[in-house]
């Protein structure tokens, strides 16, 4: 104790306290770990002190919030929180370090390949949750900076490696959950995994959105006890198991529309059918619109709550769920007929529908007896909506969420060949994992005989395309000096906006006259312009997410300038400035005489 006393005089009477108001003071939020750390050193007692699980299980939480969920995980007990704070440490500095390294790598190139996120795989060793768990963790800190005008380089390529992560970890849970028997492969587990699929820069919980479905059932009991006071499930908790009449199923069916429908103002999203949103549950939710099939998997969800069973019915052009009418016998399931069922048509706030109404919905079907009447399996229902969304994102000019639908698509039909060729068409267009196209088409063409001349002609390609790969990663940077293009007025950074077609624009790169080819030059009627092809062209960024190529005579600074909302603009640009942005060191390369005309002319513009 003298010891102790001698080595902390100056921390006096710190070292007459007990050792839990000690404890009690490390774990104040103004202490870091670093604190704790130093304070271990002084002497054995603190130390000694310093090691406690709970000091370190807060110090995990003060740090990083986003963790909370591991109080409640079984490893983070078997592990001991000091250790897990080691870890999280270790695996945050890796994950910059990795991100920090993919520009230089890749600016160069659309997007980055599987190959490129090497890195963030080998810390998937163990290939348990707490890997995973931090490495997630760790990226989305990057992503959601509270500073959302600085490090968008950092952010964007964060952007491209937990999309990589996420699919690397929801491969394994979609194998996982289509393994399981169809009973036990629940539409809203499927649902939320397909959401977190598409979505990997959102921190999607499967408890929040049990929640909210909790909720909605609670609300529909309620209802249900001021129509129908006697109903069994009034009495029940929630979820509730109870056998019910057909009245009394379709008493629930009837409440459930009106929560749903009028009191909480869902509907189906006429407006715009075709946004990918629409298939998102999580989406679903916080609009309250959606597309048939996303609009009855919340349906059923709430309706399971309440004791009633639905079935999906995977009928042409427009999903429905069915309520069988009568006692239901299993041993006799097949024998049942469409007319057995009331049809639910969710999209149209819960109409009930006799099969014979039905057919008006799709003249694909010429009778009650047709197999597109029967239940589907729910392995089905996340393929249709994985072909809802290859449907919709060609149309939308969505690369990124295309190649989500691809490969999500691939898990859950990895034998479809089709689909393969279309996929290996997407990488060879965005110009990435040309080696996993090769494989693939060598697969396809040993188990498939089809479209020889289709496999030859793509696999000519992708290796034409990794030789240009090769050729530019050596290429030398031809810098833009502006003393040797003195026509060219405006400069990279500068938020401008089309004189003709009124859209605000970012500039990321200029040429001193127009560089596209004759057959582009014609179709856009640049000859038609003053200055013709004979003037500064410049690249841009639209606010669409386009990318576009204008001539100097169109364009003109924005009045109003403000962010652009790119999802590139993090590959050009470090930092938004309030009426410019601030390039990366990549695009510096390239334009190195730009910054300081750009902050210039902006102030000139702006201020003057």
């Amino acid at each position: 104790m003298e010891d102790c006393q001698a080595e902390v005089e100056d921390l006096s009477p710190l070292h007459l306290l007990a050792d839990e108001i000690v404890e009690l003071i490390l774990c104040n939020t103004q202490l870091d770990h670093a604190d704790v750390v130093s304070f271990s050193s002084t002497c054995t007692r603190f130390q000694a002190i310093s090691t406690s699980q709970e000091l370190w299980k807060r110090k995990i939480l003060q740090r990083w919030p986003t963790l909370s969920e591991l109080a409640q995980h079984e490893v983070a007990h078997e592990d001991g929180w000091f250790d897990l704070f080691k870890l999280r440490f270790k695996i945050g500095r890796t994950v910059q370090h990795l991100v920090k390294r993919l520009s230089p790598l890749y600016y160069h190139l659309d997007d980055v390949s599987n190959e490129g996120f090497a890195g963030f795989k080998e810390l998937f060793l163990k290939d348990d949750f707490l890997h995973s768990r931090f490495i997630q963790d760790e990226l989305l800190a990057i992503i959601n900076d509270e500073n959302q005008n600085d490090q968008l380089t950092k952010k964007y390529y964060a952007g491209k490696a937990i999309r990589y992560v996420q699919h690397h970890v929801s491969s394994t849970t979609w194998r996982d959950f289509l393994a399981k028997p169809n009973e036990e492969q629940s539409l809203e587990t499927g649902a939320i995994l397909l959401a977190q699929w598409c979505q990997p820069a959102t921190q999607i919980q499967q408890v929040s959105i049990q929640s909210e479905f909790d909720q909605l059932a609670l609300k529909v009991q309620v209802e249900l006890r001021n129509r129908c006071p006697d109903h069994p499930v009034c009495f029940q908790q929630i979820p509730c198991r109870v056998e019910m009449n057909e009245d009394q199923r379709r008493r629930v069916v009837e409440c459930l529309n009106t929560v749903l429908f009028i009191q909480e103002g869902y509907k189906g999203n006429e407006q715009d059918y075709y946004d990918k949103l629409n298939s998102y549950i999580n989406k679903v939710i916080e609009r309250k619109t959606g597309i048939p099939i996303t609009l009855s998997i919340l349906y059923t969800s709430v309706a399971k709550r309440l004791g009633v069973s639905l079935q999906p019915v995977n009928f042409p052009n427009h999903f429905l769920m069915r309520l069988h009418m009568g006692p239901w016998n299993e041993e006799n399931a097949a024998t049942n007929s469409a007319d057995d069922f009331i049809y639910i048509d969710v999209f149209n706030k819960g109409r009930l529908l006799h099969a014979s109404q039905c057919l008006e919905i799709s003249p694909a079907v010429a009778s009650t007896t047709s197999h597109y009447f029967n239940s589907c399996t729910h392995k089905a229902v996340f393929i249709r909506m994985a072909s809802n969304l290859l449907r919709i994102n060609p149309h939308r000019d969505d690369n990124s969420g295309l190649r989500n639908a691809l490969e999500l698509y691939l898990v859950l039909c990895p034998d479809d060949i089709e689909v393969k060729l279309l996929q290996a068409r997407v990488y060879l267009h965005l110009n990435i994992n040309l080696q996993e196209v090769l494989v693939n088409l060598r697969d396809i063409s040993t188990t498939s005989a089809v479209q020889e001349s289709v496999i030859a002609h793509l696999s000519y390609r992708t290796r034409v395309r990794e030789l240009l790969n090769r050729a530019s990663q050596t290429a030398e940077i031809r810098a833009k000096k502006r003393d040797e293009n003195s026509e060219v007025k405006f400069s990279v950074g500068m938020i401008m906006k089309h004189k003709r077609y009124n859209y605000v624009c970012l500039i990321y790169g200029w040429d001193s006259t127009c560089k596209m080819p004759q057959e582009w030059i014609m179709q856009m009627g640049v000859y038609n312009l003053p200055h013709k092809d004979k003037q500064p062209f410049y690249n841009v960024l639209v606010e669409d997410g386009t990318n576009r190529y204008a001539a100097q005579e169109n364009l003109e600074f924005a009045p109003q300038p403000h962010k652009v909302m790119h999802p590139d603009v993090g590959r050009y640009f470090n930092k938004y400035c309030g009426n410019f942005y601030m390039a990366n060191s990549e695009l510096g390369k390239r334009y190195p005489d730009d910054l300081p005309v750009t902050v210039a002319e902006v102030s000139v513009f702006y201020y003057s």
